[in-house]
């Protein structure tokens, strides 16, 4: 529990690190370094360079939090024999669809393309 309720809130500590501080505004503020964001290298830490561009950014920090938030709830979830019966049980349909998720993923980025081309052009 100590490790779920730690990565959690170093998630929100460190969640505007890409902006230039750290904590909450308004609460507790901390202003990292600029050093930090002229190191390019650093970019995929939370630490994005001046330059930097990207749509679908999701830097270590503070997102290893939460993905090890995920651990730690998982955990605690599968003491419980209750919870351990939901965790195993399948749906049919659901494995069929997860059987065939790289082809789903591969086919729905020309396809997202080829309908944002017809609709905005």
């Amino acid at each position: 529990m100590q490790g779920l309720i730690c990565c959690f809130f170093l998630f929100l500590f460190c969640k505007q690190i890409q902006y230039g501080y750290v904590g909450r505004k308004g609460i507790f503020q901390i202003r990292v370094p600029d050093i930090l964001y002229a190191i390019k290298i650093l970019t995929p830490f939370g630490f994005p360079h001046a330059g930097f561009r990207s749509s679908d950014y999701f830097p270590l920090l503070p997102w290893i939090f939460l993905y090890l938030c995920g651990f730690f709830f998982h955990q605690i979830f599968m003491e419980h024999e209750t919870w351990k019966r939901f965790a195993h049980y399948k749906l049919p349909c659901l494995s069929v669809i997860g059987s065939k998720t790289i082809w789903i993923y591969l086919l729905h980025q020309p396809l997202s393309m080829l309908i944002c081309s017809l609709l905005f052009h």
